[in-house]
């Protein structure tokens, strides 16, 4: 990708000086993008909705669970972005 360092350790760094183009935030909107589609078309699984998520996954799904309510329960494992100690570490760190 254009711009984006080469060093996978910078990655998630890159741009998170700005609120408006961190490469994260992007991410996180694609999940919220996901989780907004999968209740459109199934409208059913409405309260049911969990996250899992493992390494990179893992992360994502920290910055995405606790803000959106529609995601009853997440279970990040691994955050391999956090720094050491700072990952949610509980197996299951929130369920309504």
């Amino acid at each position: 990708m254009a711009g984006v360092s080469a060093n996978p350790n910078d990655h998630v760094l890159h741009e998170i000086q700005d609120r408006h183009r961190y490469i994260l935030g992007g991410c996180v909107e694609d999940l919220w993008l996901a989780v907004s589609t999968l209740l459109e078309l199934f409208p059913v699984v409405a309260g049911q909705v969990a996250y899992s998520g493992v390494s990179f996954g893992g992360g994502i799904g920290a910055l995405v669970v606790p803000w959106d309510a529609r995601v009853g329960r997440g279970a990040p494992a691994g955050a391999d972005f956090w720094p050491p100690g700072a990952a949610p570490d509980p197996p299951l760190y929130r369920q309504r």
